[in-house]
């Protein structure tokens, strides 16, 4: 369970990282000034990278959306799963099972 919350922690991070870097990359294509020292090359060169960097971040986030889904299958799993008086009756009712 810890380690649950600590993947959790860990996304949650990490989706902050990739929401800040995103802003970024969009306030510097957007607000950056067209400097007339800048060629038209090296705008372009400007505007590959952040679409290359933008192409991670959107893999990035597919690989953590992924990790959400299974630490909520994970979740709900947990949270089926019988406990307590109940758990202890699937126990021996398996255990009765067995020794017939």
């Amino acid at each position: 369970m810890a380690g649950r919350n600590v993947v959790e922690e860990e996304l949650h991070a990490e989706g902050q990282l990739m929401e800040n870097e995103l802003h970024n990359i969009s306030q510097n294509i957007f607000t950056a000034p067209r400097s007339a020292d800048l060629s038209q090359n090296e705008r372009m060169a400007q505007a590959a990278a952040a679409q290359n960097r933008l192409q991670e971040l959107e893999e990035r986030l597919s690989r953590l959306q992924l990790l959400d889904d299974q630490i909520k299958r994970i979740r709900t799993a947990e949270q089926s799963r019988p406990r307590g008086a109940t758990a202890a009756y699937h126990v021996a009712e398996e255990s009765s099972k067995e020794s017939l």
